[in-house]
């Protein structure tokens, strides 16, 4: 049976763990691999008055500019599900636009509270309209600097106007990330057999376009990707477990690379007991690693990062990093590696990554993705790297008009933005002679509501 959620509550507590570190992820794997957690995971009980003071003190936050920490949201939602509350149609409008734009700027424990927090809106019968038409206008606005996980946040709906957005983003996409978002929330639409027979079709003859398609559309799509999702189509197969991983390199290479990452695991951890072997952490690490899915890889790795394998992990993929295959040679490695130190790397790991994009040593494309992902690695104080990397790559810029400076750039924004350092922001902003298109995204991060900022740091 189960464990429910009371019984991980009591695991973080008798661990240490922060709020949430466990109770979020297990709500999520229970998703991933249910579509729902089970019926023992939250036990029914009759609402108090002390509940009915604790969801009006939650509502006047959530609907003003009160600070909203995960916990919060978390507590919020759960009673709206579960306590059966009415309210008016635009505190659900409200509610979800800032809850969404919480959740895409968030990061680590915190956007897996509010990842839950908005799917439990997504399946209320009344809430989900608001829900839905939050990721649908959001996802299209051409402002907007987190678009992909914006439209691939409808996945989970079964509701027509779900899939009918995702499928209106495949056939005439408002931009290339929404495109890809949409391809992403088909990975697991496809799954739970959301599509009818006539969107299936519409996907079908998406993915032969973009088979072909040598000058970009949804370009961040790997064939590896284009040819699991086809499968996906042609079978249309109920979830029954998790697919296996799709080859991106030889058998023995991922066999080699997986033993290394483990060993380096094994020899940080020590077991209390020599004898143990835990034969789940290679599968974990190889799905993490090579699987086509991207919310396969995303399971594996917040398994790992809320586990005591975290720290050894990351130790791990920096050294798989700082092999010149990933930086020089084999960028769908890099960007393999980059996805998953986002999520299971800490303080050393995002000196590396700051390092690489301040002293170069990488291939242009690895360096633009690992300004982006710096923003996702423990937080630091100290940002005097970052800020030597934007004056290094605006001083390129000026001088001479670098395509790959801007690129830089935009990432090292989005990091600061995810960061919630306004005045990375603001610096970049204020520098002489800002690249045009670095125009938007500085007016959108900048332009977010102080108090959406700040509770996403709470």
């Amino acid at each position: 049976m189960p464990v429910p959620r009371w019984g991980a509550e009591r695991y973080e507590q008798l661990l240490g763990l922060p709020s949430g570190q466990l109770v979020a992820v297990i709500e999520t794997m229970h998703r991933y691999a249910r579509g729902a957690p089970p019926r023992n995971w939250t036990a029914a009980r009759d609402r108090t008055p002390a509940d009915d003071v604790r969801i009006q003190n939650l509502l006047d936050r959530a609907l003003s500019e009160g600070v909203m920490s995960g916990p919060r949201w978390d507590r919020l939602t759960w009673h709206l599900v579960t306590d059966h509350v009415l309210l008016p149609s635009r505190f659900w409008v409200d509610l979800t636009e800032r809850l969404l734009v919480e959740m895409i700027i968030s990061d680590g424990v915190r956007w897996h509270q509010r990842y839950e927090a908005f799917n439990r809106l997504l399946s209320h019968p009344v809430g989900q309209f608001a829900a839905i038409a939050a990721c649908t206008s959001l996802g299209s606005d051409r402002s907007n600097q987190v678009v992909v996980e914006t439209i691939s946040a409808l996945d989970f709906s079964s509701h027509r106007d779900a899939n009918s957005a995702v499928i209106r983003e495949l056939r005439e996409p408002s931009s290339d990330q929404a495109q890809l978002g949409a391809l992403l929330a088909c990975f697991r639409k496809l799954q739970l057999r959301h599509f009818a027979e006539p969107e299936r079709r519409v996907l079908s003859q998406v993915l032969l376009e973009l088979s072909h398609d040598s000058a970009g559309g949804a370009a961040k799509v790997t064939a590896d990707q284009l040819l699991a999702l086809s499968a996906h189509v042609a079978r249309s197969a109920p979830a029954a477990g998790w697919q296996r991983p799709v080859l991106t390199g030889s058998a023995v290479e991922r066999e080699l690379v997986v033993s290394r990452v483990v060993s380096v695991v094994n020899a940080w951890v020590r077991p209390e007991h020599e004898s143990f072997h835990d034969a789940v952490l290679p599968t974990l690490v190889e799905e993490m690693l090579y699987a086509a899915s991207w919310d396969v890889r995303l399971a594996a790795a917040s398994f790992i990062a809320a586990s005591p394998y975290r720290d050894g992990t990351a130790r791990a993929l920096a050294e798989e990093f700082k092999s010149a295959r990933a930086l020089l040679e084999r960028l769908d490695w890099a960007l393999s590696l980059l996805s998953a130190l986002r999520l299971v790397g800490r303080h050393q790991e995002r000196r590396l990554l700051e390092q690489v994009v301040l002293y170069g040593g990488a291939s242009p494309a690895v360096e633009v993705s690992a300004a982006y992902s710096i923003g996702h690695l423990a937080p630091s104080a100290d940002v005097t790297a970052l800020r030597a990397a934007v004056t290094k790559h605006a001083t390129q810029w000026r001088t001479t008009r670098s395509v790959h400076s801007v690129a830089v750039l935009a990432g090292l924004s989005y990091s600061a933005g995810v960061s919630g350092r306004l005045d990375l922001l603001q610096a970049i902003s204020r520098s002489h002679d800002v690249p045009r298109p670095l125009v938007p995204a500085l007016t959108w991060w900048l332009g977010l509501p102080s108090w959406v900022l700040r509770s996403v740091t709470a």
